[in-house]
């Protein structure tokens, strides 16, 4: 009788187990879902479905891997947690954020309430941001590459935004905070506008996707329009060795990181 009731127990936290985790597969099956189609981005793919976006991340440095995959889920929502990724309910409403573009999109579409926390504040030129930090509003997390710990514990953050790098080795101790790790990856998009299209997906997190759809279709068409009258700059044969040069991103360490040769 004790044997049968053991094994009646067993069949019942089986079935109970299949069905949570189909319960979550059939949330995101993908015959539900409504791919959002992307003109330039290469490396993101978001499928809106009936509970929420799924967002694919493809690995820039690894040809067919996956960075990362989140599942954004309006804020208070009940979801089962995927096991192939994060569940990140949206809107984002205490974030913190490591890198001075996607601070200034918050900024840009009235999210920096948002904002709780930034990363290399002195290579933020944005005054409104410098101003919360200074009166407290915002905390100064430190450096990127080794954030103050206790400051954004303190925070209790939905989720960070940081930039992912090759070979890493990890996030080390945020690893362990138990909040979504967001990884930026639009700087590898092979070009500009691929790189501007990502500022979808951050509207998604704060709320402001359409903010931000307006925002890019902007900065597309202005982006074409600078294009030509580039070229009309430089088609004379005599006048391209006169074209203006520019130096971009910064010195990290003892590396000065440029865009790779395929950027436009």
């Amino acid at each position: 009788m004790k044997k049968g009731y053991l094994l009646f127990l067993t069949l019942l936290c089986g079935l109970l187990c299949s069905c949570s985790q189909g319960g979550s597969v059939s949330l995101w099956a993908d015959r539900d879902g409504d791919t959002l189609k992307m003109k330039y981005a290469e490396h993101i793919t978001m499928i809106r479905y009936a509970a929420g976006t799924k967002v694919v991340m493809l690995n820039p440095w690894k040809q067919g891997k996956v960075l990362h995959t989140y599942y954004l889920v309006p804020r208070g929502s009940e979801c089962p947690h995927p096991a192939d990724g994060d569940v990140v309910q949206v809107p984002l409403e205490r974030s913190v954020v490591f890198n001075t573009a996607h601070v200034w999109l918050a900024d840009t579409w009235g999210a920096t309430d948002r904002i709780r926390g930034v990363a290399d504040i002195r290579f933020m030129q944005l005054p409104e941001i410098h101003r919360r930090v200074k009166e407290g509003m915002i905390a100064d997390c430190g450096e990127a590459m080794a954030p103050n710990m206790e400051r954004i514990i303190d925070i209790s953050t939905d989720a960070i935004l940081l930039s992912p790098f090759e070979n890493s080795g990890g996030y080390g101790p945020l690893e362990n905070l138990g909040v979504p790790l967001i990884e930026c990856a639009d700087y590898m998009e092979t070009s500009a506008l691929g790189r501007a299209e990502w500022m979808r997906f951050y509207g998604m997190l704060y709320g402001r996707e359409r903010e931000a759809d307006s925002l890019f279709h902007v900065v597309d068409s202005s982006y074409h329009a600078l294009s030509v009258q580039a070229r009309k700059c430089g088609g004379v044969k005599e006048q391209r060795s006169e074209k203006t040069k520019v130096i971009t991103e910064k010195l990290t360490g003892s590396t000065w990181y440029v865009p790779g040769g395929c950027s436009s």
